[in-house]
């Protein structure tokens, strides 16, 4: 998060000084606004950045955590990695407050990696999962920034305090549209690694005979034509299949098995390709929010968040449902599908909770319908309309051969359901 708010939040001159070296990772960037007592509720936070024009020569900020719960908590690689962060707080000039704005912001020395003076900085200790990633909490005690540390792509303030926007200033909270949506991008990844080994073991782990092996002797005479091209089939394949009582059944043949692996695996696709149009989506309207046209912002807000919450929480509940169909194996680390879960897992509560997007996204929508029944129109519907009707995003079964090599399988397993 801390590159792409560079990117799309500062300014020319503050892309030249700080863009770069981030991209070269001369220097270590997080985000840092979440707060102990305040997560969703991003205007409730309490951190402020005081404006002083008397500060330094062009005017400065007043950076202070005024209490325990106003204590940033949970920026990833602010334990121990990172050397400085993109700071949200809240903007107040003239006694005046504007809300939250995002700030570049050193926490540590650029030589020695020491904390600085008025920042306190540490560990959250050990997680549920995800403990590759040292998480931290920062507590800032009146610490003094130069005016141009605001990033000011959006919003501009003068040395003498005035305030002004340039553009939309919901444009502010632009990187966590786009954070969400590389979530949601990578939910779909996450799953499909669960459903490879969970496949893999069931295709290789062996348990109990099936009840039912479908035999020649096994169909009487009196044949439809469907048991008559399952017969067909049979004779194609028996020099391929030859069930024996001492075999024991591979777990993917047992239906059971397949009704909670399957849908998993479709879905992993499913949200794949919805990540990608997705991204499409958002990179058509990055170019107009470059050219200062934001009508889609509102639009790009509902898409993003409606997919994070949706695919996140699906993800999870397959990850889940594939472990378990894993047995008693599955409950080790070795198996791979438990660590991958635990580190997967906290992607349906960080930015943004399923609850609180809903509620979000269910308000837009009322919003949106309620536009259309007083004025006759509505502004938020022109992507996502344009593109459920493009083919892209809906493949045909064309691409698939007209008999399949498992259709003479499924045949002769009908078969033996109708018996």
């Amino acid at each position: 998060m801390f590159v792409p708010t560079l990117m799309n939040l500062a300014d020319e001159e503050q892309q030249a000084r700080w863009l770069q070296p981030a991209l070269n990772y001369d220097i270590l960037g997080t985000y840092a606004q979440t707060e102990l007592t305040h997560g969703s509720n991003v205007r409730g936070m309490h951190t402020t950045a005081m404006y002083d024009p008397d500060l330094f020569e062009e005017g400065g900020w007043h950076i202070h955590t005024p209490s325990l719960e106003a204590v940033k908590w949970w920026p990833g690689g602010l334990g121990k990695s990172c050397n400085c962060c993109i700071l949200m707080a809240r903007v107040i000039i003239k006694g005046k407050d504007y809300g939250p704005h995002p700030f570049f912001f050193q926490v540590r020395d650029w030589e020695t990696h020491a904390s600085l003076p008025g920042i306190e900085l540490r560990d959250i200790g050990s997680k549920l999962g995800y403990n590759g990633m040292d998480n931290g909490a920062m507590r800032i005690t009146h610490v003094n920034i130069p005016r141009r540390n605001l990033l000011m792509k959006f919003v501009i303030v003068e040395k003498d305090g005035t305030y002004r926007k340039v553009g939309d200033d919901k444009m502010l909270f632009g990187t966590m549209t786009y954070t969400r949506l590389k979530i949601s991008s990578g939910a779909g990844f996450n799953l499909a690694k669960a459903v490879t080994s969970t496949v893999r073991y069931s295709a290789v782990r062996r348990q109990f005979q099936m009840q039912r092996v479908v035999l020649g002797a096994d169909i009487d005479n009196h044949l439809d034509d469907d048991e008559k091209d399952a017969l067909a089939a049979q004779d194609q394949l028996k020099n391929l299949v030859k069930p024996s009582k001492r075999t024991e059944a591979q777990v993917l043949d047992y239906s059971s098995q397949q009704f909670i692996i399957f849908p998993q695996l479709a879905l992993a696709f499913a949200m794949h390709f919805a990540g990608q149009e997705a991204e499409k989506l958002y990179n058509a309207a990055l170019l107009e929010f470059k050219a200062s046209k934001f009508d889609a912002l509102t639009e790009m807000h509902v898409l993003t968040s409606t997919l994070k919450a949706v695919s996140t929480v699906l993800m999870a509940d397959g990850m889940e449902q594939c472990r378990k169909c894993m047995g008693g194996h599955g409950f080790l680390n070795a198996a791979g599908v438990g660590p991958q879960y635990l580190s997967a897992l906290p992607q349906a509560t960080y930015e943004g909770d399923f609850v609180v997007l809903s509620i979000q996204v269910g308000q837009q929508l009322l919003n949106a319908v309620s536009s259309k029944m007083m004025k006759g129109k509505t502004s938020n519907r022109r992507r996502l309309r344009s593109s459920t009707s493009t083919s892209t995003i809906r493949p045909s079964v064309s691409c698939l051969p007209r008999r399949p090599s498992w259709t003479p399988c499924f045949r002769i397993t009908t078969s033996s359901w109708r018996r």
